[in-house]
């Protein structure tokens, strides 16, 4: 029963890293397409919410397979919204203080949030779910 269950999160954990992969080279191309129209800090918030929405639908029917409905993408929502806040903030800071590459940036503070986004949405759409 442990094999099942642990063979059965392996295949989750590689669906939400492929996913999430995707997810980040559309969140690299949104940006780069805004930092030609706004400055980085507005890009970078359009491009949140952006991806914020292909991310729930991504990852609701894909990676955990559950239905749309706003009260997922309610609990997604509040998942996700300290990881946004700390990944905006650090853009932020890094992008003015040391003006390092915003495509670069946006895509070291993924990776960091990466592992503990995926910790937090399995633990709520998995437990509740099964």
């Amino acid at each position: 029963m442990k094999l099942v269950y642990f063979i059965k999160n392996k295949n989750r954990f590689i669906y939400f890293l492929i996913n999430s992969l995707g997810i980040l080279l559309i969140k690299l191309l949104i940006l780069y397409i805004l930092e030609f129209i706004f400055s980085p800090a507005s890009a970078y918030g359009i491009t949140h919410i952006l991806i914020l929405i292909i991310s729930y639908l991504v990852h609701c029917k894909i990676t955990f397979k559950v239905d749309y409905c706003i009260k997922n993408f309610l609990i997604f929502f509040q998942s996700v919204l300290l990881f946004k806040l700390v990944d905006y903030c650090i853009f932020m800071f890094f992008i003015y203080k040391l003006s390092i590459n915003s495509l670069f940036l946006v895509t070291c503070i993924s990776f960091l949030i990466f592992i503990f986004r995926f910790f937090i949405l399995k633990k709520i759409f998995i437990k509740r779910f099964e």
